[in-house]
């Protein structure tokens, strides 16, 4: 139970951090591809 709470947890903690990281990045890329 505890163990599979703890996997949950990181799971939905990397999918925050990737979603953070490619709202960030995403216009970054753009703003350069526009130049």
């Amino acid at each position: 139970m505890l163990g599979s709470l703890a996997f949950s947890y990181s799971y939905l903690n990397s999918f925050v951090y990737i979603n953070y990281l490619m709202a960030f990045v995403e216009p970054c890329s753009i703003g350069s591809g526009i130049q």
